[in-house]
C-alpha cells in the first residue's frame, strides 16, 4: 500500500548537495549558487573525493563537473549509479562547459538525471534543485511503502 499524502515521509526542504569541480572559481560560484537558494553544500575537487565524501555522508544532490583530474564526473556518475540500490537515490546533474549533445548524451546514459551548462544559472539550477527535491521525495515514500509491505507468497 502507498501511503497517503498524511503518511508520507517528509522531505526537509533543504538539500545536501555536493558540488564537484577542479576549477576553484567555478567551484566557489556554485556554493554560493547552492547556499544562496538555501540548501547545504560541500565541495569536492574531483570524483575521487566526491565519492570518499558521499561514501561518508551521502548527499541529496551531486552537481558535477565532468573534466576533472583522477577520476571525472562520468566515472563518478557511474559509480554512483552502481552503489547499493538499498540505499537513498542520489539525484545527480552535471555541470559543464561541454555543451555538445553527445556528451549530454552520454552523460544521461550513464545515469545522470539532468545536465547544466556553465557558466551557472542561478535561475536554472533553482528549478533543478526543486525537481531534485520532488524526485528525491517520491524516492522515499516509495522506499517507505515497500518497507512496511509483506513480501508476495
Amino acid at each position: 500500500m502507498i501511503p497517503v499524502a498524511s503518511e508520507a515521509v517528509p522531505f526537509a526542504e533543504t538539500l545536501k548537495v555536493l558540488v564537484v569541480d577542479d576549477d576553484d572559481d567555478a567551484r566557489r560560484i556554485a556554493e554560493l549558487a547552492v547556499r544562496r537558494l538555501g540548501h547545504s553544500c560541500s565541495v569536492a575537487r574531483d570524483g575521487l573525493e566526491a565519492l570518499e565524501m558521499h561514501t561518508l555522508d551521502r548527499a541529496d544532490v551531486i552537481l558535477s563537473d565532468w573534466t576533472m583530474p583522477r577520476m571525472n564526473g562520468l566515472e563518478l556518475c557511474l559509480k554512483i549509479r552502481a552503489g547499493d540500490p538499498a540505499r537513498a537515490y542520489t539525484h545527480f546533474i552535471f555541470f559543464t562547459g561541454l555543451s555538445d549533445r553527445a556528451h549530454s548524451m552520454e552523460g544521461m546514459r550513464a545515469g545522470a538525471d539532468d545536465y547544466l551548462f556553465k557558466p551557472i544559472d542561478i535561475d536554472q539550477l533553482e528549478a533543478r534543485l526543486a525537481v531534485a527535491r520532488r524526485v528525491l521525495s517520491l524516492h522515499r515514500e516509495l522506499r517507505a511503502a515497500y518497507a512496511g509491505a509483506t513480501p508476495a507468497k
